[in-house]
C-alpha cells in the first residue's frame, strides 16, 4: 500500500506503508539471494530475524536517526561490538537502497554510534614457546582421528578451518609431500550433497607443502577412509554427517590450552600462529601470502601489520649491527 505525501517540503512521491523488517527481507530476497554464497545469505537472514524481534512495529517511512540508533543499542545489549558492526552493515546497505529508490527521504544509518559488549579477550596467535607447550598436550599419536590432529595440521599449514574440514584422502600427495586445497566445507549444511563449496576466493586455491612429520602422522590415519570423504567429519563422527559447529573444536582447543598452561586461542588463531612463525623467521612475504591463500602481499601485510612492525624493528637492529662494524 502507498499514500501520497502531503508535505511539499519533503520528497515528492510516495510513502511505503511497510515495516522496516519486511522491507529488509524483501531487499535480501531480491538483491542477495542467489548472488552471494549460501552461508552469507544465511547471515542476512539472521539479521532479519534479529531486526524483526527488536523492531516488529517500526515502519520504514518512520525511521529516523533516533529510532535507528535505538535498534542498534538494543541489539548491542547482548552482542559483541564487532557483531553489532556487522548487523549495522547489513541494515545500512538496505537503507542506502531505500534512499536511492526514494522510499525514505533521509538515511537514518548515517553517523550511528556502534555499541556492544566488549569483544572476548583472546590471543590472536601463540608464541614459539607456547606452541611447544600446546604440542606437548595434543594427542597426535592417536590411531584414530581427533580434533587434535586438525589443530596440528592448521598450525603446520595455515589453512582455514573450512578448508581443513574439506580435505579428503585424495587431496594428500605423500610422494610430492603436498596438500591440494581447492574446496571449502559448508559445515552448517545438513545435506551431504551440499557439504563441499568453493574456496573463499580464487587465490585460496593452492598447493601447500607439508613436512615429514605431517606425512608420517596423517598417512596411516587416512588410509582406510574413502578417498572422497572429508577426513575430519568422517573420522571424528563416522559415516553419519552432522552439522558441525565451530564452537565444538574451539571448546576442545580451549581445554588443551588450559592444560598446557597457555593463553586461550581460537582455531582461527592457529592460522595466525602459522603466519606469525613464518614472518618471525623472515620468510618472504610473497611466499607467506601464497601459502595463506591471500590475493596479494597487501592483504597479508594488512592482517599482520603488528608482526611486520616487530620484524622491521628486528631488521633495523640487524642493520645497525652491520653498520657499526664497518
Amino acid at each position: 500500500m502507498v499514500r501520497r505525501r502531503k508535505n511539499k517540503n519533503r520528497i515528492e512521491g510516495v510513502v511505503v506503508t511497510m515495516k522496516f523488517h519486511e522491507y529488509f527481507l524483501s531487499w535480501i530476497e531480491t538483491f542477495k539471494k542467489g548472488t552471494v554464497k549460501k552461508v552469507t545469505y544465511e547471515k542476512y537472514l539472521m539479521t532479519y530475524k534479529h531486526l524483526k524481534r527488536i523492531a516488529p512495529d517500526v515502519e520504514l517511512s518512520e525511521l529516523n536517526r533516533a529510532n535507528y540508533q535505538n535498534i542498534i543499542n538494543e541489539f548491542g545489549k547482548d552482542h559483541a561490538k564487532t557483531t553489532v558492526g556487522d548487523f549495522h552493515t547489513h541494515l545500512k546497505a538496505c537503507l542506502y537502497e531505500a534512499f536511492d529508490e526514494r522510499l525514505i527521504d533521509r538515511n537514518p544509518a548515517r553517523r550511528v554510534v556502534i555499541n556492544g559488549q566488549p569483544n572476548p579477550v583472546r590471543n590472536k596467535f601463540l608464541e614459539l614457546e607456547e606452541i611447544k607447550k600446546l604440542m606437548d598436550v595434543l594427542d597426535i599419536n592417536s590411531k584414530t582421528i581427533k580434533w587434535d590432529h586438525m589443530f596440528f595440521l592448521m598450525m603446520n599449514t595455515g589453512a582455514r578451518f573450512a578448508e581443513v574440514l574439506a580435505l579428503t584422502p585424495k587431496d594428500f600427495d605423500f610422494e610430492k609431500m603436498t596438500i591440494d586445497i581447492h574446496k571449502s566445507y559448508n559445515y552448517k549444511e545438513k545435506e551431504l550433497e551440499n557439504r563441499f563449496m568453493e574456496t573463499k576466493n580464487r587465490s585460496s586455491i593452492r598447493i601447500i607443502d607439508i613436512d615429514l612429520k605431517v606425512a608420517w602422522i596423517f598417512k596411516p590415519l587416512i588410509e582406510n577412509i574413502p578417498e572422497d570423504e572429508p577426513i575430519f567429519p568422517y573420522g571424528i563422527y563416522g559415516t553419519h554427517h552432522p552439522v558441525i559447529f565451530n564452537t565444538v573444536p574451539n571448546s576442545v582447543l580451549k581445554t588443551r590450552c588450559k592444560k598446557a598452561g597457555i593463553p586461550e586461542i581460537s582455531i582461527h588463531g592457529l592460522r595466525h600462529t602459522h603466519a606469525s612463525l613464518l614472518i618471525a623467521n623472515n620468510i618472504d612475504m610473497q611466499v607467506v601470502a601464497k601459502r595463506l591463500g591471500h590475493v596479494d602481499t597487501t592483504v597479508t601485510q594488512k592482517v599482520y601489520v603488528h608482526l611486520m612492525a616487530k620484524a622491521e624493528k628486528e631488521a633495523n637492529n640487524q642493520i645497525k649491527a652491520i653498520m657499526v662494524n664497518l
